[in-house]
């Protein structure tokens, strides 16, 4: 009776350990020029193709003039980094000029100077461990 106690309290113990957090990402967005089409944001852990592919986690709002606040929740503790974009005409795609310039607004997280191309995974990435509210300014070459 004592080993199957020890047995089962130390699997309890194992277990709770290896538990990973759920941490909820609330995201302010700001500097939206207009309320058409969407704003969308997807969140990557390096695995997945920053910044272009979807991320682990997307999530696309309404646009509004001015500020939104997205909320992501259910994010484990770890790196990630996050790419936005507001799809003024909603068609599901960023669009871009016959040079390859940005028609649409775009940012990432950690809000790194717009260069020749998007933020790398350096500039954009951040730690999560525990709920966390960043802060996005929106990126608009047309404006």
């Amino acid at each position: 009776m004592k080993l199957l106690m020890t047995t089962l309290l130390a699997s309890l113990m194992w277990l709770g350990l290896t538990e990973k957090a759920e941490n909820t990402l609330t995201i302010k967005v700001s500097g939206i020029k207009n309320k058409n089409g969407y704003i969308s944001v997807a969140l990557h852990d390096g695995s997945s193709d920053f910044p272009n592919g979807e991320g682990i986690k997307t999530v696309s709002v309404d646009a509004e003039r001015g500020t939104v606040e997205i909320i992501i929740e259910g994010v484990p503790d770890g790196e990630y980094a996050i790419a936005l974009m507001h799809d003024e005409n909603a068609n599901d795609e960023f669009d871009m000029d016959a040079n390859g310039m940005p028609l649409e607004g775009w940012g990432f997280s950690n809000n790194p100077e717009p260069a020749m191309g998007p933020a790398s995974w350096s500039e954009a990435s951040f730690d999560v461990e525990g709920d966390q509210e960043l802060a996005i300014d929106m990126v608009y070459l047309n404006y």
